[in-house]
């Protein structure tokens, strides 16, 4: 199946009972020289980061620090002004509305390189070419767009509101206490997989990778296994813990993996809905920085995941062939939309 996708290497997880119940780690994390993908390899998640940094949010709301969810983010930022707006009221940022891609926010290309790491100021006060600088461009609440800079900005308030490096406060507060100990947002080549394009050339390691402003964003370097813990997090263990397991309230985690009503049921907070057959609820995200896929999916009320992560550009495809066989199997559900052009796998 490698070598049909024209794909190196590719680590697995999959999520039983609320618990990690299988880990599996195939081909090359490096072809020249060449480097076996083991289950401690890290690969970049793209913005599966921004569902890890959504419970770094909250966590900093339960336990009452800065806005509460339906706050206006603008008074506590002092590094960087939201531009004035004559035509939209800047009172309407919220942070619920920075979750869940309602902010009106212009776009902030993740794609952009720099000359050097900017400083998260930087990141957002510079103008991006037809987008321009990041301001308001549509009335907060009205429109869901997805966008890189509505992780940006949170990321700024969690500094701001907690006077702690993002990373460090992350660590603290989700990484370490759900046993992600092999995740980092520091950038360690000596660790990670190389990405490769779809023509099996490697990639270079773009500056957005060392960019440590999109760390919310996009920045997280983790594995299989500690992306499946985190997973597993939204529901009861096998131990009988709760979802959250002790980082988020159950009430909490429940919020986020709800449909959002301004996201018009596309997106909870840090969590992207998706369709499937019958009445129930599946959530996930994707990533997809040049020469990395990654995806996770999860149905909570049957306490079942999977985590997929790949070292190539074209790893899409078979990311969504190993995702239709799990649903297949483990869950006999129908993803719709998905799953009609994937790699039949046998009849049970």
């Amino acid at each position: 199946m490698l070598a049909a996708h024209r794909v190196p290497g590719v680590q697995v997880a999959v999520i039983d009972g609320g618990a990690v119940t299988w880990l599996g780690s195939y081909g090359l994390a490096e072809r020249q020289p060449s480097r076996a993908v083991t289950d401690g390899t890290l690969f970049n998640v793209g913005s599966v980061s921004k569902t890890v940094a959504a419970w770094g949010v909250m966590t900093m709301l339960e336990d009452s620090i800065g806005p509460g969810l339906d706050s206006p983010v603008a008074g506590y930022l002092s590094r960087w002004q939201l531009p004035d707006s004559r035509d939209f009221d800047a009172n309407q940022l919220t942070v619920r509305r920075l979750l869940t891609h309602t902010s009106g926010l212009s776009i902030l290309p993740a794609s952009e390189s720099f000359d050097y790491p900017p400083s998260l100021e930087e990141t957002l006060s510079r103008s991006y070419g037809s987008f321009g600088r990041v301001r308001l461009v549509r009335e907060p609440g009205t429109t869901f767009q997805y966008n890189n800079g509505n992780y940006v900005v949170l990321q700024l308030l969690i500094e701001e509101v907690t006077g702690t490096a993002f990373a460090t406060y992350m660590k603290r507060t989700v990484l370490e206490p759900l046993e992600m100990g092999s995740s980092t947002y520091a950038f360690d080549p000596r660790r990670l997989a190389v990405p490769y394009d779809s023509t099996g050339q490697p990639l270079p390691y773009y500056a957005t990778y060392r960019n440590e402003s999109f760390a919310a964003s996009g920045g997280l370097y983790t594995t299989a296994g500690d992306l499946a813990r985190f997973v597993a997090a939204t529901m009861s263990g096998p131990d009988g813990s709760l979802p959250g397991r002790s980082v988020l309230s159950p009430s909490t985690v429940r919020l986020m993996v709800s449909p959002a009503a301004e996201a018009h049921g596309n997106y909870g907070i840090g969590y992207k809905m998706l369709p499937v057959s019958g009445t129930l609820t599946m959530i996930g995200h994707d990533g997809a920085n040049p020469g990395w896929r990654a995806t996770f999916l999860a149905v909570p009320e049957k306490g079942v995941g999977i985590v997929i992560l790949a070292n190539s550009r074209s790893g899409g495809a078979i990311v969504a062939d190993i995702v239709c066989a799990w649903a297949d199997w483990e869950v006999d559900i129908e993803l719709t939309g998905l799953c009609e052009g994937a790699t039949p796998v046998p009849s049970r």
